[in-house]
């Protein structure tokens, strides 16, 4: 599986999953298939550190709404075109033009393009499955399309044309063989254009955008603005998770190597479902992988993300992430990393503090987390 360098850090222009994930290797398809069918009759056994407060799973249609209202703030204070002065000036003009577009509005429902390929993940098991070939379309296909069409409206061209050759359900090349339309281009905002002689790498450029959005004075009114809205506790959370670094100051969201991922989830799978036993290969890739993402595991892959998040496949990608596996293969659970936001006291719908006090600290930016978690749940379908 691979990752465009752009999308790592997409979600800081108010862009959510914008990792584009290509279909996983067949080795890993075929294990991990295996190992889902024994996994659905299972029992998770073992959990992390208890938690506050066990957060609840969105659904899809209340978990965009959040969203919406994050990309409204981020949108309407200025730090969305603060993001796009920053990559401009890094002559970062593709990622300066998804921070731009990133506030165009889909008037029918009110949803912001921002939140395109957030939207486009919740119909990936669908899509993935029906849409195969470049060279023909099947009804199915057409019709994964036209739905994820029918929620991003004139938010859609923005998408495919980016996307183009990506081979994910936004590329355009699929779109295109379907025969399904964008229709229009949503209006965006007219932003102030920079003139600089500065260079950024994209890995710089991407470090500064997250400094930028991961300041208090910035990013503090989002959270706020969400935890003081009734059902959306737990998406605040998931924003003051976005700015969580491990022990380097290294942004856990920029860590986009899947590699020892994919390989501890191919080696791992047998012993995980089971629920005895570890084979020196998973031990060994388990090792590997803790000693790549360190306490960054917890925040992509074991926080409030995966528990809030309406993703397919998740509660299967928990199992790799318990306690009690890891001591089983005797290896050290990874920490809890840190965030550099605050987080105010957020109340869920039954007025219950869930602050955290101990427990899981972090889940990572939601953009690169959402993506991750749905590659390697997509391993399960």
């Amino acid at each position: 599986m691979q990752f465009i360098v752009l999308s790592s850090f997409l979600f800081m222009l108010g862009i959510a999953h914008a990792e584009i994930v290509m279909s996983p290797t067949d080795t890993a398809i075929s294990t991990i298939n295996k190992a889902a069918k024994l996994a659905s009759t299972m029992t998770t056994t073992g959990t992390r550190a208890r938690r506050s407060v066990n957060l609840r799973r969105l659904s899809t249609e209340d978990f965009n709404q959040c969203q919406t209202i994050a990309n409204r703030v981020v949108c309407e204070t200025g730090l969305q075109e603060d993001l796009y002065t920053l990559a401009l000036e890094c002559q970062q003009q593709d990622t300066a033009t998804v921070a731009q577009f990133a506030c165009g509005i889909n008037n029918e429902n009110g949803l912001y393009c921002g939140q395109g390929l957030e939207i486009s993940q919740q119909f990936e098991e669908e899509a993935s499955s029906n849409c195969r070939s470049l060279s023909s379309c099947s009804s199915s296909c057409r019709n994964s399309i036209t739905r994820i069409r029918d929620q991003l409206g004139c938010c859609s061209s923005h998408w495919t044309n980016l996307l183009a050759g990506s081979r994910t359900n936004l590329d355009g090349a699929f779109w295109s063989v379907c025969g399904v339309s964008t229709g229009e281009l949503c209006p965006i905002p007219t932003y102030n254009s920079t003139v600089t002689s500065r260079f950024c790498t994209l890995a710089e450029t991407s470090r500064i955008l997250f400094s930028r959005r991961c300041m208090q004075n910035t990013s503090g009114i989002t959270v706020e603005t969400l935890a003081n809205t009734t059902g959306c506790g737990g998406v605040a959370k998931i924003h003051v998770e976005v700015c969580s670094v491990d022990s380097d100051g290294s942004f856990c969201s920029l860590k986009t190597n899947q590699r020892t991922l994919t390989n501890m989830a191919e080696n791992c799978a047998q012993n995980v479902v089971s629920g005895s036993g570890c084979s020196f290969a998973c031990r060994s890739s388990m090792i590997a992988f803790r000693n790549e993402f360190g306490c960054c595991i917890n925040s992509l892959f074991n926080g409030t993300t995966i528990r809030v998040a309406p993703i397919s496949g998740a509660n299967q990608v928990l199992r790799f992430f318990t306690n009690s596996f890891w001591s089983r293969c005797n290896v050290s659970p990874p920490g809890t990393c840190e965030s550099l936001l605050l987080s105010p006291n957020i109340r869920d719908n039954g007025g219950v503090n869930i602050r955290d006090n101990g427990g899981v600290k972090t889940s990572g930016v939601i953009s690169v987390t959402l993506v991750l978690i749905v590659a390697l749940a997509a391993l399960f379908l």
